[in-house]
């Protein structure tokens, strides 16, 4: 669904969901990407020390927005690679690998000025009727 520009800094600054993921893309500095990304709620989460839980879930076969998962890779996955030193245990207990996938995706093209939405919602909420972006977002009713 295509929506009309607005800054995504200015949507998330109004966001109150728990499980809320942005990527800010849209400085143009040369090495930054063209898109930014809102995503909101979690429809699957892959929390663990492994890569084989990552790779099981990814596909080559759907379209981008369908296998989209948006979140971190710990330092010690390395030893999963390649052979390399074990490393002491950090003083915070963290899985070494935590993503999920979002239910909605908002996708900032900072070029064309554009806004796309990937994902089941009613976007009232965040947009007005006139077409400008609502000073009342609330993703806040988003849970997942």
């Amino acid at each position: 669904m295509q929506l009309p520009w607005t800054d995504p800094l200015a949507l998330a600054s109004h966001a109150k969901s728990e499980t809320l993921a942005m990527l800010l893309s849209g400085a143009d500095q040369g090495y930054t990407g063209r898109y930014s990304y809102i995503c909101i709620g979690a429809e699957q989460n892959i929390i663990g020390n492994d890569l084989d839980a990552l790779h099981a879930m990814l596909s080559s076969s759907r379209a981008w927005h369908e296998d989209f998962w948006i979140g971190w890779l710990g330092y010690g996955l390395k030893n999963q690679l390649e052979k390399l030193p074990v490393d002491k245990a950090g003083i915070i207990a963290a899985p070494e690998l935590c993503f999920i996938k979002p239910q909605i995706i908002y996708r900032f093209d900072h070029h064309a000025k554009s806004v796309e939405c990937f994902g089941e919602h009613s976007l009232k909420r965040f947009w007005s009727a006139d077409g400008n972006a609502s000073a009342n977002v609330e993703i806040g009713s988003i849970r997942s």
